[in-house]
């Protein structure tokens, strides 16, 4: 009976290795219309990723995304103004949104080192060494974190933690 349960086991385990190794190939064949979902949105994210659309005017954004609506809903002309003037002011909205943002993002920046800079002004010469090599390595740091190379699509510098005597016994 044993035997016979662990067999079962082991081919439902198999049975779901082999469905989880199935590639997006596979699932395309089945259903065209994922692939051009997956290419349409792989191209939109390229686009922001590469600041595209920061480039762009409103105008330009609206006619964008209309023309591509267009293509799948065929608008009416008046159906198609009314949606361009839709988009148009979404466009502008985003837009003095991210310029606020911008700025903003500007603001603090200057408040920080206007910080730093008093924060350093306290300190003596040789402080003054010591604190900016701390920051050079803390700079060079944040540099291989794998948080950061996850951000620009690399894998990482992934390290194995280690486990030492005490931390085990803590737990």
């Amino acid at each position: 009976m044993k035997k016979l349960l662990s067999m079962a086991v082991f081919m439902a385990g198999l049975t779901g290795l082999t469905y989880a190794q199935s590639t997006n190939t596979e699932i395309d064949k089945k259903d065209p219309k994922t692939k051009e979902v997956r290419q349409e949105r792989k191209g939109r994210m390229h686009m922001k990723r590469h600041g595209a659309i920061m480039n762009k005017t409103a105008e330009e954004i609206a006619q964008a995304k209309t023309d591509r609506l267009d293509k799948e809903l065929k608008f009416t002309d008046k159906q198609k103004k009314d949606v361009y003037a839709y988009h148009l002011t979404q466009a502008q909205e985003w837009k003095a949104k991210a310029e606020a943002r911008k700025a903003e993002r500007q603001a603090r920046m200057n408040e920080m080192k206007a910080d730093r800079q008093a924060f350093e002004n306290l300190l003596t010469a040789e402080q003054k060494e010591i604190y900016k090599n701390k920051l050079a390595e803390r700079k060079q740091r944040f540099e291989k974190s794998p948080r950061k190379e996850h951000r620009k699509g690399g894998k990482g510098n992934f390290k194995p933690v280690e486990t030492t005597d005490e931390s085990t016994d803590k737990v």
